[in-house]
């Protein structure tokens, strides 16, 4: 398991995109030191990745997002439109900055997130990022 916070900020894309790809390099090696098909490889966190920062993954190396259906409800884990936490000021702002990538012996994904409501009675939300919950099957 790789568990990360690539750097933030658009102006840093070519940095993080770098730290991205280092990270694959890194989550490849474990997969190639054990059994693919019993070995379960995991990527994940807060990557600030913007989609256009995302060329190509290894291969066997899924988006568990994609892996399981695409649900745009489920797509954004920054969501100014709908989490006020940390605001811009008028721009409403959404991306999918916290991603979970995976390799090994699983058929199905469940995706979804947490976090997506305001904590009582602070009226808060636990963070200015939604959290993804997955459980994998096989």
């Amino acid at each position: 398991m790789i568990n990360t916070h690539l750097e933030s900020m658009a102006n840093n894309s070519s940095i993080r995109k770098a730290q991205f790809n280092e990270c694959l390099t890194r989550m490849k090696s474990f997969m190639d030191s054990s059994n693919p098909k019993t070995t379960l490889t995991l990527f994940g966190g807060d990557l600030n990745l913007r989609d256009a920062e995302v060329d190509s993954l290894p291969p066997k190396v899924e988006d568990a997002w994609a892996k399981a259906g695409e649900n745009p409800q489920q797509k954004y884990t920054w969501d100014q439109s709908k989490n006020d936490n940390h605001s811009t000021g008028w721009k409403k702002v959404r991306h999918r900055f916290d991603r979970i990538y995976m390799s090994g012996p699983f058929q199905k994904v469940d995706f979804y997130l947490q976090g997506t409501q305001r904590i009582k009675p602070s009226l808060i939300f636990p963070s200015d990022h939604f959290a993804i919950c997955c459980r994998l099957y096989n």
